[in-house]
């Protein structure tokens, strides 16, 4: 009788904490070690699966992000350079009628040069911002290809994830999944619980 009880209450109760502490140890181990660490007298190395393929999971992020999440090509046709391009019109014809006011003044005496400026000033204003619009224009294109070329986005996004902190990333896991990870590790500790008694119950029936 005192062995029957000892096994059901025994054999669950191991069960659980096994079960229970593989988990963590699983899930602890997704992390650290951090450093390689060799066990004494063998060949068997521990390393946690996150710092050793950070360099993989880098350039998964980076080709994930850049590929399917934020394509460059569609990043770019985002941009809407008509919308902008009175804007840089204005910007550029502002300039250059400051830079035509300062050089004028430079050459010519200062009521020749105002006369001039005030004149001239507005058909200018006019010509710069017809000119420019059709080389903003003829340039949307390059300026697309030039973008497109030089902004890697995915080489940014691998050389960031390679450089976080393994620390801080461990915690921002654990910030936006902790409950999920605990609700494994209470996962092994039933499994772990059912079967105990489940070999409680075959040790009972084999006797």
């Amino acid at each position: 009788m005192y062995t029957t009880v000892v096994q059901w209450a025994l054999l669950p109760i191991l069960g659980a904490l096994i079960g229970w502490g593989t988990n963590v140890i699983a899930i602890r181990m997704l992390f650290r070690p951090r450093q390689p660490w060799r066990l004494p007298y063998t060949s068997f190395v521990l390393y946690g699966v996150i710092p050793r393929r950070q360099p993989q999971l880098a350039k998964a992020i980076a080709d994930t992000v850049t590929g399917d999440l934020l394509p460059i090509d569609e990043l770019i046709d985002k941009i809407d350079f008509q919308e902008n391009q009175s804007t840089l019109l204005d910007y550029i014809s502002d300039q250059m009628h400051e830079r035509i006011k300062v050089n004028l003044g430079r050459f010519l005496p200062p009521p020749f040069s105002a006369i001039v400026t005030n004149k001239l000033a507005p058909h200018m204003q006019e010509i710069i911002k017809k000119e420019a619009g059709v080389i903003l224009q003829g340039a949307v294109g390059p300026l697309k290809e030039i973008i497109q070329k030089e902004l890697r986005v995915g080489e940014i996004i691998e050389q960031k994830v390679l450089q976080f902190d393994l620390v801080d990333l461990e915690r921002i896991i654990y910030r936006v999944v902790g409950k999920e990870l605990r609700h494994i590790e209470l996962l092994g500790a039933v499994l772990g619980l059912l079967i105990g008694l489940l070999q409680a119950l075959i040790l009972t029936l084999i006797r």
